[in-house]
């Protein structure tokens, strides 16, 4: 007999978001200074647009180390960035400006702020908004292997 409630840690964003209702929650990265609010589909079928389709992607690969029900949940978008490099830096040459793209710095390491936050951090809170356009989200979404 089960007598405690499961604990909601270590599941993608989107387990976390269908096991909490389907509506979203706050969530921060866990080691770097980010929150967002984040929230899905429940398939790709349900997707409207590409902005959509690429949220549910993120949602997929992104893990929430733990849900808070009061506070925003830590995330690790990090293992996201680095995991998806290639494909990730491909998109932000050609879409962002000056100083926000991976070329304009010698290094970007997660361990380091030598641009790595306004690269990354700022570029994706600005995606998760919903501040490009619908051909870029096109873009990125099949620059991370959709369909």
């Amino acid at each position: 007999m089960i007598t405690e409630t499961p604990k909601l840690e270590n599941l993608s964003l989107y387990e976390m978001i269908m096991k909490t209702g389907g509506n979203g929650f706050d969530c921060c990265d866990n080691d770097w200074d980010f929150g967002v609010f984040m929230t899905c589909e429940k398939s790709f079928e349900d997707c409207r647009d590409y902005y959509d389709k690429f949220m549910l992607l993120l949602c997929l690969n992104v893990k929430c180390i733990k849900l808070n029900a009061k506070w925003y949940s830590p995330c690790d978008f990090v293992s996201f960035f680095e995991e998806n490099k290639t494909a990730i830096n491909r998109f932000l040459n050609e879409e962002n400006r000056e100083g926000y793209r991976p070329m304009d710095y010698d290094s970007l390491e997660k361990n380091k702020d030598t641009g790595y936050y306004e690269v990354y951090f700022l570029s994706f809170e600005n995606l998760i908004n919903g501040n490009y356009c619908e051909s870029d989200y096109e873009k990125l979404y099949k620059y991370l292997g959709g369909k």
